[in-house]
């Protein structure tokens, strides 16, 4: 019950933070779609990509490296479980956003969740 309740409470903190952050623009909350689509949209709003891992050594491996061969630099990390999770960052301004995705296949990649938080620095 209490893990439950923890991502009852997470994901409804990263759905507000998303909406009120971002509310003046119309964006809907983008969980659910796909994160193809997604970009897109958010790319027509303004948002732009924020290239990840510039100055540390990080090696891209497996599914990551064919995101970022197809040149999205934006790609922060993918998880390499059973599902796929992938964190995706880009700003607008001093505003930034982070996409988490789940999917097996690049195409079909799903948004799970949004929130406004930025980068970490160890990962630019």
């Amino acid at each position: 019950m209490k893990i439950l309740s923890f991502f009852l409470i997470f994901f409804s903190l990263i759905d507000s933070s998303y909406s009120s952050s971002f509310s003046n623009e119309n964006l809907s909350s983008p969980v659910g779609s796909y994160f193809l689509n997604e970009r897109n949209r958010l790319l027509s709003k303004g948002w732009q990509p924020k290239r990840m891992h510039r100055v540390n050594e990080y090696d891209y491996i497996g599914f990551e490296k064919y995101i970022v061969n197809k040149k999205f630099y934006e790609l922060e990390s993918c998880s390499v479980d059973n599902k796929s999770f992938c964190i995706f960052n880009y700003v607008k301004g001093d505003k930034c956003l982070r996409i988490t995705t789940e999917g097996e296949e690049f195409r079909s990649l799903r948004v799970i969740s949004i929130s406004s938080e930025c980068a970490p620095d160890d990962a630019l």
